[in-house]
């Protein structure tokens, strides 16, 4: 059997890279690996309960199509690992080419190499055919991969042709189903489990992380708090969270509490006595000790919760039993700027051998895969329509029968290259090697880079009797990327920045150059909301944000030098809001700020289509930014970016609301990978009945870094075609003058003069 060919599908398994792409969000998959079995006895049966999911919510978009002889494709699966599977079955609904030869011609289906089904490929269910397929769950292990394989060939055709297009088998991602029957074990309370049970590696729905504090937190359990939403928003990855807040009291379901030993949080005795200056512990819940547990944070100040919580994300803690004592004080090192472990270097060249494992470096088959790259790059590296990513491709193909001849480049699935493969007539593998530039200006922050090897046959069509030549390509891992040559020069605001990578926030990966400030008056909402950002922030980073600073609104100047988050209803931060009424573009009641004159002539103002492309339309931003905040029944939420009224050259971020509720559903929205697209400008404003997103850019930008005066120049009439008339206006003026001088001159000197 030939490797792994033709439309292999997406896994939800965590990617290696640490540039990778997300996988879609699905429903949890509720049963487990036998490998989980001694997380905990069983003190009695539990009761089992049957899941039917289709692999549609296993991550596939479309049917699986295998084309040609011996294709075979994959998806990946993951079962809880708390949850022990009974019993599995498998529900295909596939059809195929009428034209394959029944005796000959088979679907192969494996889960986790074990072959569970093997079905001929007959004239009577080309048109549709159903199979169940019992499977022994002792097969499966802690990530499962069901494979289909295709022995495929055409009745009446001496050649058999192994790449026909009318070779072909699909199998129907909606009504293909694994029906699994499980029952779940109860969880312990030992810390060595964590981070269960609020976080599964095997969970493929978003994750849900309640946090409990006492009536109101400190500033400085508030940052424990947002340190742990990031250290969760990157481990959750693709998967996404939702985080809630409980104020005072414990709830009924797993959560995690934050407070001082001489806080009071009703329904629990937190702990007094320990070791060390805090305490890490696993306790059931008072309020449900059957179905749920709590993980205590204590400390015998705020300042010692936020320091057991940096050990903790940092894995300095020996979890093991119920409880710990935190004993040392860790102190993270200051991230510098750009080096977010998801990001790609941006001071080196990259080798795709470090971006991929060698499994996904060589392909062989009737058809060759391509090679991926996902890649995530920080937003202030400047670009223009002329600047480019050099990818450096070195790889060896098969040179017989059939030649590479072409290598074609897409950026996320839109083709911006081809290039032609002109190779000797040796026989064997050949040597390639050849540079794509990337267009940089094209690329948003997160991007699929991929390459197609396209072979074609150098003589006679091969026919399948004289045996199946397969292709061949074997990618070097020396193979190279660099994005070092980009200028590092970044106009500000632009909202689309923070919806893709967290920026201007994530320049440093732990926040240490990011203060959020708190009002006097929080809900539990907005503190729910603060932490939904600061968990978006943390999966693009993936790193936990513990140089991030929480103050309050009335001690703001002390972190001038900092880029400040703003999150709560309009009603609390009334006070910041009327304090920098005129550098936000929005007022928070619901109008535009009527800026000075001289702002709205050299003003940017752009309108932005829902894919996040702008046009210059300063009159049409205006009366439409205007129109909808006029039309809005109640305070709209929004998110505005502006320059720090504290000190230039710092960066804002305000995500305001009328209501609770709407403040919650626009930071979900702004969190939402999908939505990304819907942010730009400096104005958002976030209709959340209607789950819409309208963008605007109503105020002038400022910019961070370096650039040349030539490009300075270029990008100033591109936005103001008014100044692009003025240059040219003096030009015509001056040039004339500049000739008769220049002329004069040389006369002057034929003559002696």
């Amino acid at each position: 059997m030939a490797p792994k060919s033709v439309a292999v599908t997406p896994a939800p398994v965590p990617p290696k890279s640490v540039a990778a792409a997300p996988a879609p969000v699905v429903p949890k998959v509720v049963a487990a690996s036998p490998a989980s079995q001694a997380a905990a006895p069983v003190s009695s049966a539990p009761e089992a309960r049957k899941e039917v999911l289709s692999l549609k919510s296993l991550g596939l978009s479309k049917p699986i199509k295998l084309l040609g002889d011996e294709a075979s494709a994959s998806v990946d699966f993951s079962f809880h690992t708390l949850d022990i599977v009974k019993k599995l079955h498998l529900r295909l609904k596939y059809d195929y080419s009428s034209k394959l030869d029944p005796k000959t011609s088979k679907l192969v289906v494996s889960v986790n190499g074990k072959e569970v089904g093997n079905f001929p490929l007959d004239a009577e269910g080309a048109a549709g055919s159903f199979r169940t397929i019992e499977v022994d769950p002792t097969l499966l292990s802690e990530w499962n991969h069901l494979s289909f394989y295709v022995a495929s060939h055409l009745k009446d055709d001496p050649c058999d042709d192994p790449r026909s297009t009318e070779k072909w088998v699909r199998v129907y991602h909606r009504f293909s189903e694994i029906d699994a029957e499980s029952f779940t074990l109860p969880l312990t309370n030992d810390l060595a489990l964590f981070p269960m049970p609020f976080f599964d590696k095997h969970e493929t729905q978003p994750i849900k992380i309640p946090f409990v504090f006492s009536g109101k937190p400190s500033d400085r359990t508030i940052k424990a708090a947002g340190v742990l939403a990031s250290w969760f928003g990157n481990l959750a990855a693709w998967r996404g969270t939702n985080f809630s807040t409980k104020l005072g009291a414990i709830p009924g379901y797993d959560s995690i509490v934050l407070a001082t030993v001489d806080e009071h949080i009703e329904g629990i005795d937190l702990p007094t006595n320990f070791d060390g200056f805090a305490q890490v512990s696993m306790v059931d819940n008072p309020t449900n000790p059957v179905n749920s547990r709590l993980l205590l944070i204590v400390g015998k100040t705020d300042k010692d919760v936020v320091d057991a919580v940096n050990a903790l994300v940092l894995g300095k803690l020996m979890l093991e039993g119920s409880r710990v004592s935190v004993v040392n004080r860790e102190i993270a090192p200051q991230r510098a700027l750009n080096d977010a472990p998801n990001w790609l270097p941006t001071n080196k060249k990259v080798m795709i051998g470090d971006l991929l494992p060698v499994d996904q470096l060589n392909s062989k088959g009737v058809f060759v895969t391509p090679l991926q790259l996902d890649v995530r790059l920080p937003f202030n590296l400047f670009s223009t329509e002329e600047q480019s990513i050099p990818v450096t491709l070195k790889l060896q193909a098969s040179n017989g029968s059939r030649k590479l001849t072409t290598i074609e480049a897409l950026l996320n699935g839109e083709k911006f290259d081809s290039i032609p493969i002109k190779t000797t007539e040796t026989q064997g593998m050949v040597a390639v090697q050849t540079v794509f530039s990337v267009p940089a200006a094209k690329m948003t922050g997160k991007d699929n880079l991929t390459f197609n090897f396209v072979f074609t046959e150098t003589g006679k069509t091969q026919c399948a009797v004289d045996g199946i030549v397969y292709d061949e390509v074997r990618i070097d891992p020396t193979s190279s990327l660099d994005v070092s040559a980009l200028p590092q020069y970044v106009e500000l605001p632009n909202l689309s920045y923070m919806a893709y990578t967290g920026y201007p926030f994530s320049s440093r990966a732990d926040l240490s150059s990011t203060v959020v400030l708190v009002p006097d008056q929080f809900s539990e909402r907005e503190i729910s909301s603060l932490l939904t950002v600061l968990g978006h922030i943390g999966e693009k980073t993936g790193y936990p944000a513990t140089g991030l600073a929480v103050s309050s609104i009335r001690e703001a100047a002390q972190f001038a030098d900092r880029d400040i988050l703003v999150v709560g209803t309009t009603t609390h931060l009334d006070a910041l809001l009327q304090e920098w009424k005129y550098r936000i573009p929005v007022n928070p009641r619901g109008y535009l700020q009527p800026f000075p004159w001289p702002v709205n002539l050299f003003g940017s103002w752009q309108l932005f289509t829902e894919d996040g492309k702008g046009y210059s339309d300063r009159l049409g931003a205006w009366a439409n930014v205007s129109f909808d905040l006029k039309e809005r029944e109640h305070t709209p939420a929004f998110v505005a970016s502006f320059e720090s009224p504290l000190q230039k050259k710092r960066s804002v971020v305000l995500l305001t609301a009328g209501t609770e509720d709407d403040l919650r559903d626009a930071a979900q929205m702004l969190a939402t990978f999908d939505r990304a697209n819907n942010f730009s400008g400096d104005v958002a404003l976030v209709d959340v009945q209607k789950e819409t997103v309208k963008s605007y850019r109503v105020a002038p930008t400022y910019s961070i870094g370096y650039m040349s005066v030539k490009e300075r120049l270029q990008r100033l009439a591109l936005h103001n075609p008014w100044v692009a008339f003025l240059l040219i206006f003096v030009l015509v003026m001056l040039a004339p003058e500049v000739l008769f001088n220049r002329l004069k001159n040389r006369a002057d000197a034929r003559l002696g003069r």
